[in-house]
């Protein structure tokens, strides 16, 4: 950060901002040195703005972002003008991930400085956090037209124009970002994920290569190249037997099958996906969606050692993924284990009872019951030994609501709410319930 033109009466206030000036701009600065320095020119002439602005500029350097803010706060009350202090107010509100306190402060910035070559690329990817895409474009379009070599605007522009489902416009700016830089991973991430949404699985793998080529630990990149190399195969020969199985959407559940009379391309196929997605997860033990996917893809092979172990690790990881619950149920059932495959299946009603059909049953091989009523059957048991139980009384609203009884679900979140009165969801059910029984 360039350090600002200082005025102080105080000479030692003086003498202390040239030593932290001096230090400030060696090749490796003392930033303990630093900011004592500035805060001993502040503690001698409090009025000394500059010195404080640049104390708040070295506090964010040091990664000291709330106190770096105190102080750019108490730089603006002094001079409301000065642009630069909003600026770096801006980059601790990106830093915090407040988006809209971030793009006020630069808004700031751009009403007080319009010609600043970096406020538009800021408010442009901004626009983009804040799903604002036709913004984005706008002030994207500007600070290329300020700075025409800044890599990061045509990134982002192309991430808005991506946003928009303007597939050319998307690559043809993501492609600008590597013309510029032609090692820059996240652009080519990007080409790969936009070229997956037009099925030319050929350019996506490349590019996705490419970003891992320039940045090794590109966790998503290994995890979409891996989703790259299951769809071109069953395109290019198991369309018809290769199940869409490699999604983590919640409201599909596709039951597996195990693969017999493995091709050898279809042994490459799989030995790709999983050496991708093991890559993935080597670089990100938590990225529970690669996780999910290898357990899948083990799943579909009939290599069940491994799949178990993956969704259970999926469930660790997001236990709320109903999915991994499922397809951990029809592993177990796959391997006749039923009293297992019907647990699972449990898990799933007591999160979404909506899932299974009150009507049906499991089939001959379940003594043909149903895990709605199961859990239903339960709770109330549990509710019976300890009416306290705020688990069994939430799970048995659900499932009333479920199964369109609105007076008795209506009645059960009520009785969650005096147990747990922060409950918003069930705060929200009960005056939707209330509406239609009116």
């Amino acid at each position: 950060a360039k350090l600002e033109e200082m005025i102080t009466v105080n000479s030692m206030a003086f003498q202390n901002y040239c030593r932290a000036y001096v230090e400030f701009n060696r090749p490796n600065p003392n930033q303990r040195k630093v900011r004592e320095l500035f805060s001993k020119a502040i503690s001698l002439d409090p009025n000394f703005w500059e010195a404080q602005y640049n104390l708040a500029t070295a506090l964010y350097n040091d990664n000291k972002y709330k106190q770096s803010l105190n102080q750019f706060s108490m730089v603006i009350k002094r001079q409301p003008k000065f642009y630069k202090a909003y600026f770096g107010r801006g980059l601790i509100y990106l830093k915090f991930k407040q988006y809209k306190n971030a793009l006020m402060e630069f808004e700031k910035v751009k009403r007080e400085d319009p010609d600043n070559k970096d406020v538009d690329y800021y408010m442009g990817m901004l626009y983009n956090r804040t799903n604002k895409t036709l913004e984005a474009v706008s002030s994207l379009q500007i600070a290329i037209r300020k700075n025409p070599e800044h890599t990061q605007s045509f990134f982002e522009l192309g991430k808005a124009y991506a946003s928009r489902n303007n597939v050319n416009k998307a690559l043809r700016y993501f492609k600008d970002a590597i013309r510029i830089n032609p090692k820059y991973s996240s652009a080519h991430h990007e080409i790969g994920v936009t070229y997956m949404t037009v099925k030319q699985y050929d350019n996506s793998i490349y590019h996705f290569l490419e970003a891992i080529k320039y940045f090794p630990n590109f966790a998503n990149a290994y995890f979409d190249l891996s989703n790259s190399y299951y769809k071109q195969g069953v395109l290019q020969e198991y369309i018809d037997n290769y199940l869409d199985i490699i999604s983590t959407a919640e409201n599909s559940s596709v039951k597996i099958t195990k693969t017999t009379n493995v091709s050898t391309n279809m042994s490459m196929t799989f030995d790709k996906i999983i050496n991708a997605l093991k890559k993935s997860i080597s670089i990100d033990s938590e990225f529970y969606e690669a996780h999910f996917n290898i357990a899948l893809t083990f799943h579909k092979y009939g290599k069940y050692s491994q799949a178990l172990s993956h969704y259970q690790k999926t469930i660790e990881l997001n236990p709320g993924l109903i999915k991994a619950y499922m397809q951990l149920g029809y592993l177990y059932d796959e391997q006749r284990q039923y009293k297992s495959a019907l647990s699972e299946f449990k898990k799933v009603v007591r999160i979404r009872p909506d899932y299974f059909d009150p009507k049906s049953n499991l089939g001959e091989n379940y003594q043909y019951r149903n895990p709605l009523t199961e859990v239903q059957k339960e709770a109330q048991n549990r509710i019976d030994k300890n009416p306290n139980d705020l688990d069994a009384r939430l799970v048995l609203a659900k499932i009333y609501d479920t199964l369109g009884q609105r007076s008795k679900a209506l009645n059960a979140y009520e009785l969650v709410l005096k147990m747990n009165p922060a409950d918003r969801s069930s705060r929200k059910r009960v005056r939707e319930l209330k509406a239609k029984l009116q």
